[in-house]
């Protein structure tokens, strides 16, 4: 099934008509979210069709298993978010030899929270925040954002109640195996990511939490309690980038990287600015050389404090408003620089980035690049509330509410959104001047302004110039960008249903030029996903799994033909679809070139919708 780039109008408003008319009443998703069940294993599958041998390896996945926490004190405990849904880890092992057909594919799951579920049978809830519960708060996706924000005592016990299910990252730089003795970095360890400052080790084989880790263990200075879900990872070194973001007057942003090599790890930069408020942010862009921070319109409100009295992040958001931009900074990676520029879009929220790479302008006034950053984004931020289950599972009618009309059905729904910017690169030797204490505090607040844009402020301030300011250092000696990046207008605008959510690509093209986006579809035929696509970034041509109506799809993973023509979309996409007429699940291989089916393992129970999953060619 495809379209092209003059279907997209007629597309978007066929998807606002199902969501109108209802259409998801026909699409049973409830059995990949109630009444789950684990299952340790390993369990040997049955293969429909077939599965590339050079597909060997393990599939790890995780995401909300069970929502609801039963024999508690007072009863049992209905979750209201499914970013709060309790933590669930899942592994497919794929065991194939090139010189022989017959394949083995083995499932094994485990839960990561039957601590805490004792915690809150035996000793009640507590002073626990979450992502978006509504009442009886009790520990979601964000854990109790870090002990420094919680009433819990500190200590292993605590650790163990951390709840963390949305990214799998494999051999984190920097961070000793609960299994080891010394800092290295080992492919074995396998790490699960929230939007917190932590990380959840797990055994790779059992699949049992073994460990925790504060970003605080990487370098002292990452105290905040919010990060990125999604790291970042260099494609050539390896080494491992995210943000440490904390609140209080004025809201800090570290942005650091962690090496591969040596395991140590830098603070790129710091940035804090009296118009930047502390934010929900899941990802950000990694190009060749820098690091870029989107801060979105989802700001916490007081300072990050009503996370405190409110007891979950998504009402502690202050209302989606217009008039709140999203701010943009630009971060050298490779000379000190630090922060290089910064510049402002329209307001507007997102889950994912894509991709993001560079590409040489010239040399005039030195050498400039333009970078491109891609993202899917959406218009406000309604989608945040759209993912109660309430509104998931139709119960009481909340789907029909929250989706019930044209204008509300289009704000759910994401859009590709590509924007590139010129700027110059960073050069490894500039001069600079040292500076008084005094004139370190006019230099402070100019470089606010300066980036804010009111050069005119520096040129009135005797002895400084915005030429002058762009050679002098402040903190670990980082200049800001003689020539701020310029933004040039959108090339590429694409609306659902044909780009959707948990966008992937084939990963040797990261942080490169790129043609084929893969992503589950927002046709709302179901509350949640649909379909796989694949989006031509090209030619804006459409390809869609041709999947029977109920079979909703997870995140597609890419798997690259080792033995192919080394064209982009040569090889496979793996995602583990839920049967909801049938209650049960099974393990999709598309061809990711065709997008049509290879081959599946069926499995005869249902495995929750989760979020986030990675391939890796060593089996466990």
């Amino acid at each position: 099934m495809s379209s092209t780039a003059e279907d997209e109008v007629e597309d978007l408003e066929n998807a606002c008509d199902n969501a109108v008319n209802e259409a998801y009443l026909n699409w049973p998703n409830e059995a990949g979210f109630e009444n789950l069940d684990e299952h340790r294993g390993p369990i040997i599958l049955e293969l429909q069709g077939d599965i590339p041998w050079w597909v060997k390896g393990s599939l790890f996945r995780t995401g909300p298993g069970v929502n609801k926490i039963e024999d508690t004190t007072t009863g049992t405990i209905q979750l209201s978010h499914w970013f709060d849904g309790l933590a669930q880890t899942h592994r497919f092992d794929i065991v194939t030899d090139e010189h022989d057909d017959r394949k083995l594919i083995l499932y094994s799951s485990r839960r990561q929270c039957d601590d805490f579920v004792k915690h809150v049978q035996s000793e009640g809830l507590g002073d626990m925040i979450t992502f978006g519960q509504k009442s009886d708060p009790c520990v979601g996706m964000f854990g109790k954002i870090a002990s420094s924000w919680s009433a819990a005592k500190p200590g292993r016990a605590t650790q163990r109640l951390e709840n963390a299910a949305v990214t799998v990252q494999l051999g984190v730089p920097g961070l000793p195996s609960a299994l080891c003795d010394v800092d290295r970095i080992d492919a074995e360890t396998v790490w699960l990511g929230t939007d917190a400052g932590f990380l959840r080790e797990i055994h790779r084989r059992t699949l049992e939490p073994i460990g925790f880790a504060k970003q605080e263990r990487l370098h002292p200075g990452l105290k905040g309690p919010l990060s990125c879900a999604h790291p970042q990872r260099c494609p050539e070194t390896g080494d491992y980038f995210n943000i440490n973001i904390s609140g209080g007057p004025r809201a800090k942003y570290k942005v650091f990287r962690v090496s591969a090599a040596t395991g140590k790890t830098e603070i790129l930069a710091q940035f804090s600015f009296h118009d930047l408020p502390m934010a929900y942010i899941h990802s950000f862009y990694l190009s060749e050389h820098f690091v870029i921070v989107r801060v979105p319109s989802s700001h916490i409100s007081t300072h990050g404090l009503s996370i405190l009295w409110k007891k979950n992040l998504l009402e502690a958001m202050e209302p989606f408003d217009k008039s709140k931009s999203c701010q943009w900074f630009v971060i050298d990676r490779h000379h000190g620089r630090g922060l290089v520029a910064k510049f402002e879009t329209e307001a507007a929220f997102f889950f994912h980035t894509v991709n993001c790479f560079d590409e040489p302008v010239g040399r005039i006034h030195g050498p400039k690049v333009t970078v491109t950053m891609d993202t899917i984004e959406y218009p406000n931020m309604d989608i945040l509330h759209a993912l109660r289950y309430e509104v998931l599972l139709n119960r009481d009618e909340k789907a029909k509410a929250a989706w019930g009309t044209k204008e509300k059905a289009r704000a759910m729904l994401p859009y590709f959104v590509r924007r590139k910017i010129v700027i110059p690169l960073p050069q490894e030797h500039e001069p600079s001047i040292s500076l008084t204490s005094f004139a370190r505090l006019k230099y402070d607040y100019l470089k606010w302004k300066f980036l804010s844009g009111a050069e005119e402020v520096a040129r009135r301030i005797r002895g400084f110039s915005p030429q002058k300011l762009s050679w002098l250092r402040i903190r670990h000696q980082r200049p800001l960008s003689q020539n701020p990046a310029s933004l040039v207008a959108n090339p590429i605008n694409i609306p659902a249903p044909h780009i959707g959510e948990l966008p992937t690509i084939n990963p040797d093209y990261h942080t490169k030029h790129y043609r084929y986006v893969y992503s589950l579809a927002m046709g709302c035929q179901s509350t949640l996903v649909d379909t796989i696509i694949k989006t031509d970034l090209a030619t804006r041509e459409v390809l869609r799994w041709n999947n029977p109506i109920g079979h909703t799809p997870s995140e597609a993973v890419f798997v690259g033909n080792p033995d192919g023509s080394g064209e982009e979309d040569d090889g496979v996409l793996l995602s583990v679809v839920l049967d909801g007429r049938a209650g049960t699940s099974y393990l999709l291989c598309l061809n990711a070139k065709t997008m049509k089916e290879m081959g599946r393992a069926d499995m005869d129970f249902a495995v929750g919708l989760g979020f986030h999953g990675v391939h890796t060619k060593r089996l466990s």
